[in-house]
């Protein structure tokens, strides 16, 4: 799937995205595979931001 960026007024936005360590080491022990898909929905994830929806994110029981 090729990534598009999206923007106001054609103006691109980005969002930052930050991660734990937790996170950093289950990403290092994943196979590279894994880690391509990762990569590539964290890429749509920091053009769209928040407004991400499925089957890209979801939202997570009890987070505010």
């Amino acid at each position: 799937m090729p990534l598009s960026a999206y923007g106001f007024g054609g103006i691109m936005s980005m969002w930052n995205i930050k991660q734990t360590k937790e996170f950093q080491d289950w990403f290092d022990s994943s196979d590279r595979k894994l880690q391509a898909d990762i990569v590539e929905h964290v890429e749509v994830l920091k053009q769209i931001g928040p407004q991400l929806g499925r089957p890209h994110a979801d939202t997570i029981k009890g987070s505010t």
